[in-house]
C-alpha cells in the first residue's frame, strides 16, 4: 500500500468517525464521540470488506495518541457519584471483571504460543 493511499485512508477513517461522533451526540448517546465513531467506522468497514481496507492498518503513532485520549474519555467519566453507584452496577462489574480476566489470560495464551512456549 502506498503512503498516499494510507494517508488517504486514514484521513477517510478520522472524518467519518467525525461524523460518526457528532450523529451520537445528536442521539444524546452516552461518550458519543467513542461510540458514534467507532460504530460507524464498524458497519463501514464491515460493509466494505475486504477489498478496500485490505492491507491497511491505522498509524501506529496516532493509534498510540487516540489510546491515551480514550482513556482520557473514559477516566473523566470516573466520579464519585460513579462510586455511589457501585452497589446498583453489580452484574456489570463483575462481568467486566470477567471479560478482563478472558482477555488476560488470551492474551498470555498468545505470548506463551510465539514465544514456543
Amino acid at each position: 500500500m502506498t503512503v498516499n493511499r494510507r494517508v488517504a485512508i486514514t484521513a477517510i477513517l478520522l472524518v467519518l468517525g467525525a461524523v460518526g461522533g457528532e450523529a451520537a451526540v445528536l442521539l444524546g448517546t452516552p461518550m458519543p464521540w467513542m461510540l458514534g465513531s467507532l460504530t460507524l467506522c464498524a458497519v463501514i468497514a464491515m460493509v466494505l470488506r475486504p477489498k478496500p481496507l485490505e492491507g491497511y492498518s491505522f498509524p501506529k503513532n496516532f493509534r498510540v495518541g487516540f489510546v491515551a485520549l480514550i482513556g482520557v474519555m473514559i477516566g473523566a467519566q470516573v466520579t464519585p457519584a460513579l462510586f455511589q453507584q457501585a452497589g446498583q452496577l453489580v452484574w456489570t462489574l463483575t462481568a467486566l471483571a470477567v471479560f478482563l480476566i478472558l482477555v488476560l489470560c488470551r492474551q498470555l495464551r498468545d505470548v506463551s504460543t510465539r514465544r514456543g512456549l
